[in-house]
């Protein structure tokens, strides 16, 4: 099995590409500071076998902006990522969460420095909108400073193992 987990002073969308040409990985952990000051895309045909990607900003003040396109990463069980609440505003907030077909579950940190209240719930109503629109029905949780924090089981069937782990976040 093939796990990376790297640390970055900066990441690109060419590298996104280079990090989803490796064709046995299963698993990528990538952990950014500063962040990353412009959106980066997953493209279609990237991460080929990857089933758990997890993105770290380390400045806790900002996050990322990370899109989907169709067909990428195409056996993702797991995803854990930040996003920016400017930055996806600023990009109509499309995620393409909705195009990661096996996807099992979702846990999004969401950063709104800078923002107004009305900005975040856009960004919780897009993210959830997506994951109920993905044809998997993945299991949703949603965390960010001062945003309501949501959990949302989207699966018709409880068939997939969680733990026991309490991550702080509500049910609704």
């Amino acid at each position: 099995m093939a796990y990376l987990n790297i640390n970055l002073r900066e990441i690109k969308e060419e590298d996104m590409e280079t990090l989803g040409d490796l064709p046995a990985l299963l698993s990528l952990e990538i952990w950014l500071e500063p962040n990353p000051k412009e959106q980066l895309t997953v493209q279609s045909m990237g991460f080929p076998c990857l089933k758990e990607f997890l993105l770290v900003c380390g400045d806790h003040d900002g996050g990322a902006y990370l899109t989907f396109g169709k067909g990428a990463m195409p056996k993702l069980e797991k995803l854990e990522i930040p996003f920016h609440v400017l930055m996806a505003k600023s990009h109509g907030f499309y995620f393409g969460i909705n195009n990661l077909l096996r996807l099992k579950e979702v846990n999004v940190i969401i950063y709104r420095e800078g923002t107004v209240r009305s900005d975040t719930e856009s960004v919780v109503a897009a993210i959830k909108r997506e994951a109920s629109a993905n044809p998997n029905h993945p299991r949703l949780a949603i965390f960010g400073a001062d945003a309501e924090e949501v959990q949302e089981d989207n699966r018709e069937e409880s068939d997939y193992n969680w733990g026991s782990e309490d991550d702080g976040a509500t049910d609704t």
